[in-house]
This record gives C-alpha cells, sequence and structure tokens, in this order.
C-alpha cells in the first residue's frame, strides 16, 4: 500500500487541502485494495488459473450471437451462432452483427455440450478454474435463453463484486460499475465492443491488474467516442 506524504500540501486554517492527483490516487488505492479482497475470497490470486467468458447478443439480455473465451494457457476461443429470435436494432448498432451474417452459423445450444466441457475443466491438479465474467446475470440469462433451458455453471461477476465493494466504501454510491470505468482504478484499457474476444481480454486485463498492479495516479485521458 502506498503511503502519501502531507508534506507541502496547502493548509487552510487546519484543514490540509489535498492535490487533486493524491486525493484521486488515495481514493483509487482504497478501491483497489477492497476489490483485490474480494477477489481472493472467490479464489482468484495472483499465479492461480482463470478464464473469461465474454458474449455479444441480440438484446437486452436476448440471445448470444458471439461467445469468446479466455483460457489460462493463453489460448482462446471464438463463436458465432444463430440466434432463433429477432435482432433489436439498438444491439446491432453496437456491435455491428446482423442476423443475415449469421444465417449459415449453427444455433448456439448445438454447441452446448463442448461449450460447457470447455468451461469447466478442471486443471492439471484436479482443481476448479475460477470463470470469469464482467456481467455475470446478464450472461447466464443470454446463455439460458440460446440453450433453451438454465445455464448453471458457476460464474464470477464482477460488476456486482465491484459495486459491493463500492458501496461498501461509500454507501452513497449507488451507480452501477461499467468495465469501461475502472480505468479509474486502474490503467485498464478500453474493450471493443464490436468484439466479444475483446472484452473477454479486457476483462482478463483487469482481473490481472487488480491482482498485481498499483492504483491510476492521475485521470486517465477522456476518449471521444
Amino acid at each position: 500500500m502506498v503511503e502519501s506524504s502531507l508534506q507541502g500540501w496547502p493548509q487552510r486554517g487546519h484543514v490540509l487541502i489535498m492535490p487533486f492527483d493524491a486525493l484521486l490516487h488515495d481514493q483509487a488505492t482504497r478501491r483497489l485494495l477492497a476489490y483485490r479482497a474480494a477477489l481472493a475470497e472467490q479464489g482468484l490470486c495472483p499465479g492461480l488459473p482463470f478464464r473469461t467468458l465474454a458474449v455479444l447478443t441480440t438484446d437486452l439480455p436476448g440471445e448470444v450471437i458471439e461467445l469468446a473465451v479466455t483460457l489460462e494457457d493463453g489460448t482462446h476461443r471464438v463463436q458465432r451462432a444463430r440466434p432463433a429470435t429477432p435482432m433489436a436494432p439498438a444491439a446491432s448498432q453496437v456491435h455491428g452483427l446482423t442476423l443475415e451474417m449469421l444465417q449459415n452459423e449453427q444455433p448456439l445450444r448445438t454447441r452446448r455440450r463442448s461449450l460447457e466441457h470447455l468451461l469447466s475443466q478442471p486443471d492439471a491438479d484436479g482443481q476448479a478454474v475460477p470463470l470469469v465474467i464482467w456481467a455475470g446475470d446478464f450472461t447466464r440469462d443470454a446463455l439460458s435463453n440460446s440453450f433453451e433451458t438454465p445455464f448453471t455453471l458457476p460464474l464470477v461477476s464482477l460488476q456486482p463484486l465491484i459495486q459491493a465493494c463500492n458501496v461498501a466504501i461509500n454507501p452513497s454510491a449507488r451507480s452501477r460499475p461499467s468495465l469501461d470505468g475502472m480505468n479509474w482504478t486502474v490503467p485498464l484499457r478500453a474493450p471493443d465492443r464490436t468484439l466479444a474476444l475483446s472484452v473477454a481480454q479486457s476483462t482478463r486485463e483487469l482481473v490481472d491488474l487488480l491482482l498485481t498492479s498499483e492504483a491510476i495516479r492521475t485521470a486517465p485521458r477522456r476518449t471521444v467516442p
């Protein structure tokens, strides 16, 4: 944990005025330590294997039309699927996929057995490998819709974990955290929302940063959409 020195800070009466970057780093460090402890409770610690999963869907949540998995050996898998339901125009505007682009793909339910086998395989020591997703409930619902029966594999969902930590630190923090917004805690690159693989890789990068990185010291650059 980084300790900040108070020497040289401006003072108004008996109140020290903390410079913006020092305040930013202090708050980000508090969040980072809370997130790290919460991840450890889920079996996510430096050096231990984990997998990540991300999906693109027809709606909120709709059906899965693209799925990406990053594996602990550094490889990844990407699959597209033909949905049985219409594509919401708003969803297509985000990821750029259309029903016409997916018409030659197989429905995801035809690959369920092989997918669940991939996601649930133990490591070389026979231990379960955590499956990490940014928004677990959303992804679980979309997979259940695609499979037409519930998807029940255990997930580590980061968004509610992060939100619970934020509320514990600041009870007035009510906004739902976003993956892109995690760059206010660690130096995370924004994912490409048109690619499930980019989101899965960003999720992996986030976990690695939360487990091993220092908190940011300056505000992230604003990006123009």
